[in-house]
């Protein structure tokens, strides 16, 4: 075979028995049709982008509609495309003799060896032009027969059935990834002012709501992944997760991530305490697609095969991890990332999903996430994720877009590793958290005895000089506080430190023995 690339005039002609039995054949074109699936075989990743283009109703030749619904289906589904496999899909659909079997799909597949990407694009958008006219000669033949056949109708009643012949046939025809109608969606102003205000729909709140986007972003190696994927697993099994209070019923999640490897999520699932029983349920409701090969998600070929993968899958949740590595324009650009909302976001938001895209912060972290500033123009909350010790982070809302208490404050998140790993909110007198569960006596000692030592002492002081679990040592002082052995003592420019009221003992505690077995310090 020659270098050059395949030309229109290299391609076989159309079969004589294969074109429709009309006494006049429609517009088509067999050697366009036959490019485009050629080089679908040959180049799996163009095909991607060729389902951004077309439908399987733009091909005149209905084996071709076949074949190329089969390729879409495996495109869709982020199943790879060889040439066997497909044989085995139309096989089993009972269609492969009539598409004209393993014969007739090598012999495409070597056709798409010399259609590059660009030129396959182009006899895509040929297939299309050709289905456009086709649908002016078919809506021309309906008006025509209407024109012929005798009736009582009134004139303007023809005109009118005419008009709508041409309406549905040739303005309202399905573009791929398009909706096809919108004006059952455009806003009812007196439903809007007579219903009254609906609370926000969080599923962890004040992080992720249903219909909203809400921006992750961190420096390299802060734990974004982390606490994202401690959120997946947490709504896919009906669990708590960061700042969630109560429980709720599990939901789809779809998991978009080019970062972890299959042995990461193991181990770290496995560190949030989940194990083979708990498999069944994460594999029917967390959807994590890992290191797949999408179509990058601001162009209309990713925006469509990621919205066909949310309805496959029953996702009410998509998480993105990361932006950076799913787009194909340039980071810095505005116009990547107004692409990225206008052919992925938008329509995921307009389905009323629940989205959280992980990014990164640039060089200087005073300026937010890399990047253009459309990347939060677009989104509806931003936050930012700080690491303040080896245990301890916090959640900064930089972008809010709509009005909500919750949304406000900044959150603090501790990472506890006892009894399994997890992000709980540090609210002083979490009741969630593992050391709510039993009264840290011992370390309610150590600490009153600290403060009786050294008084003066910030509480942050006394937390770094009293050792052990770093959530029992927070539950101790605040119990302390709150039960008034402790107080906050306003100093010298206000700075707050710690005054003993009364000493605590634990021998003189009559709830001493509400603790767990063995050593508080997590040591059996």
């Amino acid at each position: 075979m020659t270098d050059r690339h395949l030309t229109v005039a290299d391609l076989a002609e159309p079969p004589p028995d294969e074109p429709r039995p009309d006494e006049r054949t429609p517009p088509n074109d067999h050697r366009a049709e036959q490019a485009v699936l050629g080089s679908m075989l040959f180049d799996p990743r163009g095909a991607v982008e060729i389902t951004g283009v077309i439908d399987g109703h733009h091909f005149y030749y209905p084996r071709h509609e076949t074949i190329y619904e089969a390729l879409r289906k495996r495109v869709h589904s982020l199943k790879p495309i060889e040439r066997y496999l497909l044989a085995n899909d139309l096989r089993d659909a009972g269609t492969l003799a009539r598409c004209g079997g393993t014969v007739y799909l090598e012999e495409l597949y070597q056709l798409g060896i010399a259609v590059p990407t660009d030129a396959a694009l182009h006899f895509a958008d040929e297939v299309r032009r050709t289905a456009a006219r086709r649908r002016l000669v078919e809506a021309g033949t309906r008006i025509m027969a209407l024109g012929y056949t005798p009736s009582d109708t009134p004139p303007a009643e023809l005109h009118h059935t005419a008009l709508d012949t041409l309406e549905r046939d040739l303005i309202l025809q399905p573009v791929p990834g398009v909706d096809e109608e919108v004006g059952d969606r455009f806003l009812d102003f007196t439903t809007l002012y007579t219903t009254p205000p609906q609370p926000i729909p969080w599923l962890i709140a004040p992080i992720l709501a249903e219909g909203r986007i809400t921006l992750l972003y961190a420096p390299g190696k802060a734990g974004k992944s982390l606490v994202a994927m401690e959120a997946a697993c947490a709504l896919a099994t009906g669990g708590l997760a960061l700042t969630q209070r109560t429980p709720h019923h599990p939901v789809h999640v779809l998991y978009v991530d080019q970062e972890q490897t299959p042995e990461d999520w193991r181990d770290r699932t496995q560190a949030m305490g989940y194990t083979v029983q708990d498999a069944a349920e994460l594999t029917e409701h967390l959807h994590v697609s890992n290191l797949q090969a999408w179509a990058p998600l601001d162009t209309v070929a990713g925006g469509a095969q990621l919205l066909a993968e949310v309805r496959r899958t029953g996702a009410r949740v998509v998480i993105i991890d990361t932006v950076s590595k799913v787009v194909a324009g340039e980071e810095n650009s505005n116009d990547t990332h107004q692409a990225l909302y206008r052919h992925t976001l938008a329509p995921l938001k307009r389905e009323g999903l629940a989205v959280l895209l992980l990014d990164h912060t640039g060089k200087d972290l005073e300026k937010g996430a890399r990047g253009g500033s459309a990347k939060t123009d677009n989104i509806d909350i931003a936050y930012q994720l700080t690491p303040r010790s080896h245990d301890k982070l916090t959640l900064a809302p930089t972008h809010v877009r709509f009005r909500d208490d919750a949304t406000s404050r900044t959150i603090t998140l501790v990472r506890s590793t006892i009894p399994r790993l997890t992000h709980v909110e540090d609210t002083w007198s979490d009741s969630t958290s593992p050391a709510a569960e039993f009264r840290p006596t011992r370390f309610m000692e150590k600490i009153s005895r600290l403060v009786e030592a050294t008084p003066g002492l910030s509480k942050s002081e006394v937390l770094d000089l009293v050792t052990g679990r770093a959530e029992y040592k927070r539950k101790a002082l605040a119990t302390l506080i709150a039960e008034g052995y402790i107080e906050d003592v306003r100093g010298q420019h206000n700075k707050a430190t710690l005054g003993e009221l009364k000493p605590y003992r634990e021998a003189s505690d009559p709830m001493a023995s509400d603790r767990p077995d063995g050593d508080q310090d997590g040591t059996p």
